[in-house]
């Protein structure tokens, strides 16, 4: 099931022709940025179908560049950011149904795990109708992430939010525990899934161009 989601949305980003076409402009700006800035090659002529141009200052065409790939990176953006939703939603679903976030004992029915620890005093997990809160999570920047718990309260549904840093207050070591979590399932989604890669290298790219031109 989840390599089924993985190679849809890859799919789906790979026919996609406006982000095809953010994407390709995206790479040859950046790349051409990073092989001038990086290899300290120089342009002087660039020989098209009909004109021969020539630049009497290279360091400039460098700056135009740098401003391309800036603005190039913001569409790119635009036309990606529904994957992006769709990959977050993927690595935050598996970090939810993780036995350190949440999770209850087979034999004593007793629950356990971070964002037990933390729910809102809502969340009955132990109610004796059996019904418990679904839990949603939102990375926010890691360090200021929360735990969202959607809580049936006499047939109406609440949201509670719960930040991470509540456990700060509780123990150091569990919210470095949780910290940790978040950091490993989104490192895994990006670096073993190719759809992330496919999606987040484009960035990368312009991000490392950016910086060898203001750097170097």
């Amino acid at each position: 099931m989840r390599e089924s989601t993985e190679r849809q949305v890859l799919e789906n980003m790979q026919n996609d022709t406006r982000l095809a076409k953010s994407r390709r402009n995206l790479l040859a700006v950046s790349a051409v940025l990073i092989v001038m800035t990086f290899a300290g090659a120089s342009l002087t002529q660039v020989n098209g179908l009909i004109f021969e141009l020539t630049f009497d200052s290279p360091e400039r065409l460098l700056t135009v560049l740098c401003i391309a790939s800036i603005l190039l990176t913001i569409r790119y953006y635009n036309h990606a950011s529904k994957y992006h939703s769709a990959i977050r939603e993927r690595w935050t679903k598996r970090l939810t149904h993780d036995n350190r976030v949440i999770s209850k004992h087979e034999h004593t029915d007793e629950w356990d795990g971070i964002a037990y620890l933390i729910a809102p005093s809502e969340a009955d997990y132990d109610h004796p109708s059996g019904e418990y809160p679904t839990l949603d999570f939102h990375p926010q920047y890691f360090f200021n992430a929360e735990f969202e718990y959607a809580i049936d309260v006499s047939h109406d549904v609440i949201i509670r939010r719960v930040n991470i840093r509540e456990l700060w207050k509780e123990s150091k070591r569990k919210y470095l525990l949780v910290l940790g979590l978040i950091l490993k399932y989104w490192f895994d989604e990006q670096l073993n899934e190719p759809d992330s890669l496919f999606l987040f290298s484009p960035y990368l790219l312009s991000i490392v161009g950016v910086m060898l031109y203001l750097c170097i």
